[in-house]
């Protein structure tokens, strides 16, 4: 639980939280929130769980571990194309939200912690 002490990790949980009701309110009402806080809570998480770079811990078998940046590249990776799916799902007949609202949280989180691993 080292990210429910850590302002950046609960920034970019709450980014993400807002993102999500904001996309799914008007349509999905409680479900939203309900999503909301999974993407919330997840993005803090996964924020809040790298390792600092001041104190790196000891690896075993010369494991590198991945940086705020790239997990947030890769997160991105992920989202942009859920995003892009999601619309295209919307305005077809299909279950584009859900998707949408994926992608969308997986973009924004990634983004955030590309932009915070830059400091």
């Amino acid at each position: 639980m080292a990210f429910a002490t850590s302002p950046r990790a609960m920034a970019a949980g709450a980014t993400v939280a807002a993102a999500t009701v904001l996309i799914g309110d008007s349509r999905y009402d409680w479900a939203a929130v309900a999503w909301a806080l999974l993407t919330g809570a997840l993005a803090a998480f996964i924020t809040g769980s790298t390792p600092s770079a001041a104190s790196p811990p000891p690896l075993p078998d010369k494991e590198q571990p991945m940086s705020e940046r790239q997990i947030g590249k890769v997160l991105a990776a992920i989202g942009a194309p859920l995003t892009l799916a999601g619309a295209a799902m919307y305005f077809l007949p299909g279950p584009g939200v859900p998707v949408l609202m994926i992608g969308l949280s997986l973009l924004v989180t990634g983004l955030v912690m590309g932009a915070a691993g830059r400091r």
